[in-house]
């Protein structure tokens, strides 16, 4: 379990932090108590969503109208951390320390850094992290918090492969002497051998298994045809069924297993596993995947691309002419999802259940997240759904 520690605060606006198993969050003097309540308590839960959405909550949904925090959340063998505003955060990993610091960000650093053993931030020019005191659950004023991570990662054991135990070997029963069969009667005959399956439990059709970088698929034993005029003769035993160039006999898996030469499958030919962003519905029924930047208007175009790809252009209807030709830009940064108003006449309305509507300031990226229903006029509005 990782260890939050933090230096007693002396001044009269402290930062405030708050702790939750496996997280801690700080935020400054100027973030109500009710606010950081909410933080904490979906702190463990819902990690930097948690953050993000109480701060919107609470200043509105600018990202410039956030205030700067400090957030570090184990995960894994690992520490993902974000930083808004001008405070350092040093995180100590096996290969020397790391800084990361909101300043000269727009929105906040966010970064997952591997083998991490302790990270700190101080909230005053200097702070006596001898008189620190241990924090499990719960908000407190501070000068300095620090979260040490070496317990959480030693409570973490490797995977260990699965031995099959060595089958007992029961002592063979005292043989019983054979009885004598009469003259004339012939001896009772062996019970004939099960046959053995032809394609083993573990090699099923369903079934890919996998050795390093390579895919083997197991298929059914091939059905071996009676031989017949064109049947090749070697000498006097006869090949029979010959392979046909797709199927993987019960001898190739076999093999596979044994080390021996098998068919594979490259891994080069398995696609790019996708990141899910969600999805726009717009209220004339269009539904839009956000795999790509999204540019909904009354006529919308656009020359910039990122990369080789162009933004997905979305037209919707406007009588009034309320909506701009290009009015919304949709597009994900991270794992969040940001909406700009493309500095337009009559401009964009945020909806959030249970907070007053929101006008967007032009040219400037508000985060969104699931359930949130843009209203960009003459009735047409865009609802988000499955966000990351």
């Amino acid at each position: 379990m990782a260890e939050v520690r933090y230096v007693p605060a002396t001044g009269a606006e402290p930062w405030r932090v708050a702790s939750a198993p496996g997280a801690v969050v700080a935020l400054p003097a100027n973030v109500s108590i009710p606010t950081i309540d909410a933080v904490w308590r979906r702190l463990g839960e819902r990690g930097i969503g948690a953050v993000i959405e109480a701060l919107t909550g609470a200043f509105g949904t600018s990202l410039a109208a956030i205030p700067d925090f400090v957030l570090a959340i184990v995960e894994g063998e690992g520490l993902r951390v974000a930083v808004r505003g001008p405070v350092e955060l040093v995180v100590e990993t096996e290969t020397g320390p790391v800084s990361v610091s909101g300043a000269g960000v727009s929105t906040w650093a966010e970064r997952h850094l591997p083998a991490v053993q302790r990270a700190s931030a101080m909230f005053v020019g200097a702070a006596d992290e001898t008189a620190s005191l241990p924090l499990v659950d719960g908000v407190v004023p501070a000068d300095a918090v620090s979260i040490d991570v070496t317990g959480a990662r030693a409570g973490v054991r490797a995977p260990v492969a699965a031995v099959a135990p060595e089958p007992a070997v029961e002592p063979e029963p005292e043989s019983e002497p054979e009885p004598e069969s009469e003259p004339g009667l012939a001896p009772d005959p062996e019970p004939a051998p099960e046959p053995e399956p032809a394609v083993e439990a573990a090699a099923s059709e369903d079934q890919v298994m996998i050795w390093g970088e390579t895919i083997v698929r197991p298929t059914s034993a091939p059905v071996i045809e009676p031989p017949d005029e064109a049947t090749l003769v070697s000498g006097n035993t006869a090949v029979v069924g010959d392979h046909d160039g797709e199927t993987i006999a019960v001898a190739d898996i076999r093999g596979a297993r044994r080390g021996d030469a098998a068919v594979y499958e490259s891994t080069e030919i398995v696609p790019a596993r996708r990141i899910a962003r969600g999805r726009i519905r717009i209220s004339d029924g269009q539904v839009v995947e956000l795999d790509n930047t999204v540019i909904v208007g009354r006529r919308p175009r656009s020359s910039r691309s990122t990369g080789d790809t162009l933004p997905t252009l979305v037209a919707v209807e406007s009588p009034e002419q309320d909506i701009s030709r290009n009015h919304v830009e949709i597009r994900a940064e991270g794992e969040h999802v940001l909406v700009v108003d493309l500095d337009t006449t009559n401009g964009s309305v945020l909806m959030r259940g249970g907070n007053d509507p929101v006008r967007l300031h032009p040219n400037e990226p508000t985060m969104v997240v699931t359930g949130d229903v843009l209203d960009i006029g003459d009735g047409v509005t865009i609802a988000f759904e499955d966000l990351p």
